[in-house]
């Protein structure tokens, strides 16, 4: 056995060769994973994204010849083995085998979590969490991992990391930011189905854990969880003390590896500054905080994405025709090149939203009808559909056709 010190050694130079060999945009986020792994015994949770198979395979190959080069077990569990996973049942009995200082890579989980087995995954987390012993890392594609943040919310409260390896445009980010979700860093994470007794039992979750040693990473993004939650619950005020008195300076210590991070901390803060009326000091951020750091990174959907905010404080001071020309001029094509059919129709909402308060109603009722109403069709959003709905009976209701409205 070779003693620690020359371990970490030998890690630590193996994991930056190998890194070498990935895309040059993974090599942090590969760094973080394999050192978590190195030093991490018991139980934890964590998924990473990926899509190409093949990609997934070469990842997995290198961090288990790391594994092995510290005597660290490591072994695969491939859920589309019917025979061995039949049901839920089946997984937990050979996940509980293993022991605290074993990684377990699961894979092609894809049509296992399609059907009953995330619903249990859901409700049997305690059980996962206390009788499991071993580190359980998911490799799914986005959309898996979406579904299940979506439809197991309480299991992937859970995790204790998520790590990045999709292969992105350049255009669509990178590992500038602290890998948090799955959406738009700018956007709000709450799920805002979620109920209220569930969002409450969460952040005394986040509470405890935050009392632990984390990384500082972990630590950011669990305040920034919390800040979300308790902002989604209108409890903007502690909100606005663990931004100011924890999130920023955890922030900053991370900004090596994550330049996006305190430009993201800023913006909910700015979220809470809007959400107050304090409306010239959240204008004020936008502009000289979070917008030169997007600028500078390239985040164009992030750019946009800050202009819109932007377009609301203008508008929501009566500046129409400055928010008008951001919303045409700089958003609207954005979203169209990079496809983002929601944003895009979002942002023709609030383009509605002026022309209506100009008096442009025909040119209103033309984007909910034509533009706007399509998109959540075809989406299935059925809440942005009737709320849609709603405003074009507003626009109905000012025309004077009030049976059509009704």
């Amino acid at each position: 056995m070779i003693s620690q010190k020359k371990s970490k050694f030998t890690f630590d130079l193996l994991c930056h060769d190998a890194a070498l060999e990935l895309q040059p945009e993974h090599q942090p986020e590969f760094q973080r994973l394999v050192k978590v792994l190195r030093i991490i015994d018991g139980f934890r949770l964590y998924f990473s994204v990926i899509d190409e198979l093949a990609y997934r395979n070469k990842l997995i190959s290198q961090i288990n010849q790391l594994l092995q080069s510290i005597d660290k077990q490591f072994t695969e569990l491939d859920l589309s083995d019917e025979e061995q996973f039949p049901t839920f049942d089946a997984f937990e009995e050979v996940v509980y085998r293993y022991a605290k200082d074993e990684v377990v890579h699961i894979v092609n989980a894809d049509a296992w979590l399609s059907n009953d087995n995330i619903t249990t995954l859901n409700i049997r987390r305690n059980a996962l969490a206390s009788q499991a012993q071993a580190t359980l890392i998911w490799w799914l594609p986005r959309a898996t991992i979406q579904n299940l943040a979506k439809n197991a919310p309480d299991a992937w409260s859970w995790r204790h990391g998520v790590f990045e390896f999709t292969l992105r445009d350049t255009e669509k980010g990178s590992s500038a930011y602290p890998p948090v979700d799955f959406d738009r860093p700018s956007e709000v994470k709450v799920n805002l189905s979620t109920s209220l007794p569930q969002k409450s039992a969460r952040i005394s979750t986040i509470r405890q854990m935050l009392k632990e040693d984390l990384q500082n990473e972990t630590r950011w993004g669990l305040l920034i969880e919390q800040v979300d939650l308790l902002m989604s619950t209108g409890h903007l005020p502690d909100a606005d003390d663990i931004l100011r008195k924890e999130a920023l300076a955890c922030s900053e210590k991370i900004l090596d590896e994550y330049p996006a991070a305190k430009a993201l901390t800023l913006g909910r803060l700015a979220d809470i500054l809007e959400a107050r009326g304090q409306l010239d000091e959240a204008l004020a951020i936008r502009q000289n905080e979070e917008m030169p750091v997007y600028e500078k990174l390239g985040d164009v959907h992030s750019r946009a994405v800050t202009l819109g905010q932007i377009a609301d404080i203008l508008q929501a001071r009566g500046q129409l025709d400055e928010a008008l020309a951001i919303r045409q001029n700089e958003e609207i094509p954005v979203y169209e090149k990079l496809g983002d059919v929601r944003s895009r129709a979002v942002t023709l909402g609030k383009i509605a939203d002026i022309l209506q308060a100009r008096g442009q109603l025909d040119e209103a009722l033309a984007i909910r009808q034509n533009e706007q109403m399509p998109v959540y069709e075809k989406l299935g959003d059925v809440r942005s559909r009737a709320v849609t709905l709603g405003k074009i009976a507003d626009i109905l209701e000012a025309r004077g056709q009030l049976d059509e409205a009704l």
